[in-house]
């Protein structure tokens, strides 16, 4: 009887433990993209979330990037969060639908920081990030999304 328990219990908690990645980007489209790790190979952390690598590259003045088709988990707490370096850069990020072209989210504040934040529903969570600079200079910047 014992034994069947801790079976039992054993198996509750795996389903559990799996049930607990529904916290950004969707466990299937985020398993092969790199981790951000500081210099202590720790996943920094930003808002008590865990970020993978979206994109890197490098943008000129006034030109943008476009990140299609980006999956999300149902019911999560969603971040695209943008980061650039440059002499007089100015980085924007823009999160919408997909499918319909909506918008959901942005971050055009003159800074290099950029971060849109949205609660995903139950429908499609799959989105199109957009980086635009709009300094003067290029910028190489890195994109992530919470994990």
């Amino acid at each position: 009887m014992r034994k069947f328990l801790f079976a039992a219990l054993t198996l509750t908690l795996l389903i559990n433990a799996a049930n607990l990645r529904a916290d950004g980007i969707d466990a299937t489209y985020g398993a092969n993209l790199p981790s951000v790790y500081d210099e202590g190979d720790k996943v920094p952390n930003f808002k008590g979330k865990e970020f993978k690598v979206l994109h890197t590259g490098v943008l000129g003045a006034g030109k943008e990037f476009i990140l299609t088709r980006v999956v999300y988990e149902n019911n999560a707490k969603c971040f695209a969060v943008g980061y650039a370096r440059g002499q007089n850069s100015d980085l924007d990020v823009f999160v919408t639908e997909s499918d319909s072209g909506n918008d959901i989210d942005s971050d055009t504040l003159t800074d290099n920081f950029p971060v849109a934040e949205w609660q995903s529903g139950t429908g499609s969570n799959v989105v199109n990030i957009r980086v635009r600079n709009v300094g003067s200079q290029p910028c190489s910047y890195v994109l992530l999304g919470n994990w």
